[in-house]
């Protein structure tokens, strides 16, 4: 038998794709630089202005806590969830569906006007870190739930054959 030979195949059409993109991407760079009606003057005055950073510097600890407050709030209520106990259960199930079927500025507004009505007068900062770390909650309890509950039988099996425990 005869060797097979090999033929590539052109692929013209993924090359004219890329030239239009570039050129598309490169049109509107072009256009984004050169406009005059976005003042670039401006922009570069402020862009390192105190102010702005101190906001990045605010947006990064909020980031940061919100992130691990939320995944601490988070293993608990997964393990509320995963317990078979009902009542709490239902709580984690409650927090996950609040959290996921509204709007996050909802629950931002809800941690400071919503409290505020009953007397609870949170700073802005701590406003907005009880409404991202909610939501984050949230989010991350649904997230480590499935991934707990897509470990196969047999793995969890193999994990208690090495001294693993269940809980």
């Amino acid at each position: 038998h005869e060797p097979i030979k090999a033929i590539p195949v052109r692929h013209w059409g993924q090359w004219v794709s890329a030239a239009i993109v570039i050129t598309i991407v490169g049109a509107l760079a072009y256009s984004v630089g050169t406009n005059p009606n976005l003042q670039w003057s401006i922009v570069w005055q402020y862009l390192f202005d105190n102010t702005i950073l101190r906001g990045v510097l605010v947006t990064i600890e909020l980031t940061v806590l919100s992130m691990v407050i939320g995944i601490g709030l988070a293993i608990v209520l997964t393990m509320f969830r995963l317990s078979g106990v009902r009542v709490l259960s239902a709580v984690s199930k409650t927090w996950v569906e609040v959290a996921r079927n509204t709007p996050a500025l909802f629950q931002i507004y809800m941690a400071h006007f919503g409290l505020g009505s009953f007397g609870i007068h949170l700073s802005p900062f701590a406003s907005i870190l009880l409404g991202i770390t909610f939501n984050n909650a949230g989010y991350l309890t649904e997230n480590f739930r499935g991934a707990l509950k897509a470990i196969p039988d047999t793995q969890a099996r193999a994990a208690r054959s090495l001294g693993f425990g269940q809980g």
